[in-house]
Parts: structure tokens; sequence; C-alpha cells
């Protein structure tokens, strides 16, 4: 139920301690994680019983030295339980044997603690009474340890789905985030290009109004001139005067198509079929270039 229940890795170390104290009626119980520092240390992460002072005095290791040939040392190294049945007259205790005389403490039990095919720490488990751990009781500590190790995995890998899915939602926010930044980077461009549209387009209206009014001065002047309505004029004259008119309409031409390209890039552009006299453009393409074509 513990396992089952549990939220955090913590929180179910915790529980299992306890209950091994309170429900189950040993002395004491501890878990320790199995460090890969150079002692080879093995931390007390929680504990029930009388573990005050005790787990401050004692070191345990679960490398090759003085303080690894413990129950806990031997679980961990060989992945397998292992029982100290007499404590108080175990040789490999001596180091612990005063702690131990003062809290009664006359047998224990180790049982490794495996995560993912790795030793992740040990479950130890005080009696107060010598050989108190049988077969049928050690077969359900081991049991109980399998369970151990299936919660901290499964929690575990729940961490790590919740992690997952954060960092999903963290990047799913951000590229929210950049594809507004980017939108509002379009829109304020496509509002430049708008005004600058705008701007371009009033400078075509400004521009084509003050070059069509000398245009058309030069125009009707020039008409004016050529109708001999200014006193008569001679051949040449009227010819180079002619030449000027057409240049002039050719260029207020220019203009005009500048404009309508304008029009065409704002799709305002209507077209309209209607017949030309071709011997009239050929007239004035001629007369355009002719002076150059004579120089």
């Amino acid at each position: 139920s513990a396992v089952v229940h549990a939220k955090h890795e913590d929180q179910l170390l915790s529980d299992l301690c306890q209950i091994a104290v309170d429900s189950a009626g040993y002395r004491m119980a501890w878990i320790g994680r199995a460090e890969d520092d150079e002692a080879c240390t093995v931390r007390p992460v929680t504990f029930a019983g009388p573990g005050e002072g005790f787990l401050d005095r004692i070191h345990v290791s679960w490398g090759d030295n003085v303080h690894g040939f413990g129950t806990a040392g031997i679980a961990i190294r060989t992945r397998t339980p292992c029982i100290a049945r007499d404590l108080l007259h175990n040789p490999a205790f001596g180091v612990w044997r005063d702690v131990l005389l003062e809290r009664d403490f006359a047998s224990a039990i180790a049982l490794p603690l495996v995560v993912d095919s790795v030793v992740f720490g040990v479950l130890l488990i005080y009696a107060c009474e010598p050989d108190a751990f049988d077969a049928t009781e050690v077969e359900l500590l081991e049991g109980l340890s399998k369970s151990i190790s299936l919660g901290i995995s499964a929690l575990r890998a729940q961490k790590a789905r919740a992690e997952a899915m954060a960092a999903l939602e963290q990047a799913r926010t951000d590229l929210e985030h950049r594809v507004l930044l980017r939108t509002q980077e379009l829109q304020a461009a496509k509002e430049a290009a708008e005004s600058a549209d705008q701007i371009k387009s009033a400078f075509l209206a400004t521009m084509s109004h003050e070059l069509r009014t000398p245009l058309n001065s030069i125009i009707g002047f020039t008409g004016i001139l050529l109708q001999g309505l200014a006193g008569p004029l001679g051949d040449e004259q009227r010819k180079q005067l002619g030449m000027v008119q057409n240049s002039a309409r050719h260029l207020l031409a220019l203009i005009n198509d500048v404009l309508d390209i304008s029009k065409i890039e704002a799709g305002q552009l209507e077209i309209r079929q209607e017949p030309v006299a071709v011997h009239e453009v050929i007239h004035s393409v001629v007369q355009t270039m002719a002076p150059a074509a004579n120089r």
C-alpha cells in the first residue's frame, strides 16, 4: 500500500521504515544510499526507531575495508540479503559493538535495493533478540526490498515523465512566444511596407502633378506657336517646335506610364482595349529619335 500510494521517493523510504518498526515490530529500520565517494560510504537517508544519535556515531561502507564487512557492505557488494544472527559476538561488528550494546540490537538483516540494475542502497532492519530472522521472514523481507526497488523505479520514471512534460510545455510556451514575436515583427514590417507604399504613391502623385504642369505649358505654348498665333514661322522653326511638342507629349506619356505601374502594384489598373493608329506611333518614335540619329 505504501509503495502504491507514495508520491515521492523520500516519502516511500520513510514510510517503509516506519512500517517495519510500528507494524512489523522490529527494533529499528534505516535505509542508506551507496555513495561513490572514495570511502564507499553508505549514507543514511531515513530511519524509524531509536536511530537518533546511533546513525551519527557509526560509519558504514560498502568497500573492502574494516567498515565494509557488516551486513550493509556485504549486501551491496553481493546484491543478496545478508543476515547477522548474533551482532554482539560477531567479530565483523567489533567496530560498532559499543554503539550496538547501547541500543539492545542483537541481530540484523540487510537487503540490497536495486533500481534499474544498479544498487541504489540498502535496507537494514535490527531486532532485539538473536537469530530473529527465520526463512519465511527473510523471504517476506526480500519481497519487501523488491517492492521498494520497483516503487523507486516507478517514482523515478514518473518524475522523468513529469519533467519531460514540463520541458515540452515550456518548449511549447517558448514557441508560442517566438511565433508571437515573429508575428509582431511581420506586422510591423507589413505596416512599414504599407506606409512606404503610401509615401511612394503620394510622391508619384505629387511629382506627376509637378511634372505635368510645366509639360502641359510646353505643349500648349508650342501649339500656339505652331498655329502662328504669335507670328509667322519658318519651315525649320515649325519642324523644331513640332519635335519639342512631340517630346513633351512623349515625356507626359512616360509619366502616365509610371503612374500606371503604381496602379498595377496596387492592383488598381483598369485595362481597356481600343484601336491604335500604328503609323502615328511610328511617326512619334521617328521624330523623337531623329536628333540622336542625326548626331
